[in-house]
C-alpha cells in the first residue's frame, strides 16, 4: 500500500517499509489481527496504548505512527541522521556546527527560544 495522504496513521506505510505483514505485527505486539486491521484502517482509534504497543515493533517512537500533518515535529531519515551526528559530537564540534548552520542559513536562532535552550 502506497503512502496515502488520507491514511489515518502511518502503520501500513511502516509495515511496508520493513517488509512486515499485519499478521507479523499482530503476533509480535500480542494483539488480534482483526483489531490491528481496524486500527490501521482507522475504524478503531489509535490511542496512546496502541501507539506504545505497536511503535517498538516498527522501530519508531509512538508519535511517529501519526500522519505527518498531525505530527509537525516528525523528522525525516536525513534529519534523524544529522541530529544523531550532532548529539554524538563533543562540545567544541557542536559549537562549530552551530556557527556553520548560522552562517549558511543567516539564522542565529536568537528569535526561537527552543533553539537557544538547546
Amino acid at each position: 500500500m502506497a503512502n496515502d495522504d488520507s491514511a489515518p496513521n502511518r502503520i501500513q506505510e511502516l509495515l511496508d517499509a520493513q517488509g512486515m505483514s499485519q499478521a507479523d505485527l499482530a503476533r509480535v505486539a500480542n494483539v488480534s489481527f482483526s483489531a490491528l486491521n481496524k486500527v490501521i484502517k482507522g475504524t478503531r482509534g489509535l490511542d496512546q496504548e496502541w501507539m506504545r504497543r505497536l511503535a517498538p515493533h516498527l522501530g519508531v517512537s509512538p508519535a511517529e505512527l501519526l500522519p505527518v500533518e498531525d505530527n509537525p515535529l516528525s523528522l525525516s531519515k536525513d534529519e534523524k541522521a544529522l541530529l544523531a551526528r550532532y548529539r554524538a559530537a563533543d562540545r567544541g564540534t557542536k559549537a562549530q556546527l552551530t556557527r556553520v548552520t548560522e552562517a549558511l542559513t543567516g539564522d542565529t536562532g536568537k528569535t526561537d527560544p527552543k533553539i537557544q535552550a538547546a
